[in-house]
């Protein structure tokens, strides 16, 4: 039950923002349209439902192991920390480069189901 409420903002947040996904519809709205852009958008559905799935599922177990060697472990904190701070810089840099490049180029047709869900090209 104490894993209801994360649940359940993290969902309203991945479904009211409006992030990338709500502004690459937008886009395939303009271009190709309601029905040309109706996969994208299940494709998004089905990647977010999986996410939320693998997420709970996995996280449980995960967070068990790591509360209990959380006091044991403060080298390993000590390490990981770099590789965050790592992490949070690499993705803004990976996605403004390809968002560099979708500038050049626009796509002949819209994303499909599976290449939405993936997030792939």
């Amino acid at each position: 039950m104490t894993e209801l409420l994360p649940l359940a903002t993290y969902c309203f947040m991945m479904s009211s923002t409006p992030g990338p996904n709500n502004m690459m519809l937008t886009a395939s709205g303009a271009n190709f349209g309601y029905r040309g852009s109706l996969p994208h958008a299940l494709g998004i559905s089905v990647g977010g439902a999986v996410q939320t799935f693998v997420t709970g599922w996995g996280s449980s177990a995960a967070n068990l192991a790591l509360l209990a060697n959380l006091r044991r472990s403060e080298p390993m904190r000590r390490k990981q920390k770099p590789r965050g701070h790592i992490v949070v810089i690499q993705q803004p840099v990976n996605l403004f480069g390809r968002v560099l490049g979708a500038a050049t180029s626009c796509p002949r047709q819209p994303l499909g189901c599976q290449a939405a869900a993936t997030n792939s090209r």
